[in-house]
């Protein structure tokens, strides 16, 4: 999750994470800091974007060390301009 706080109110959208990225796709970014984003094993961040309620979600697990969001965002950006 790349926002820091969440509102009750409306949508998120985050990118999917797995422990096992069969075949590297575009944009697969292996996490270097998984424990702290809360994840057990090593991860990567797959940017299959997905929406998800506010109202839905829980608890935080943990964040994406600043390394780990440097780099997604470097995955992210050029799709979204």
């Amino acid at each position: 999750m790349i926002r820091s706080r969440i509102s009750p109110k409306g949508q998120i959208t985050l990118p999917k994470a797995v422990r096992k990225a069969i075949g590297a796709g575009p944009g697969d970014t292996p996490l270097a800091d998984h424990a702290e984003a809360g994840l057990p094993t090593a991860s990567t961040v797959r940017l299959k974007l997905f929406t998800l309620d506010n109202r839905l979600v829980t608890r935080i697990a943990g964040r994406l060390s600043s390394r780990d969001r440097k780099r997604v965002a470097e995955q992210l950006g050029p799709l979204l301009t």
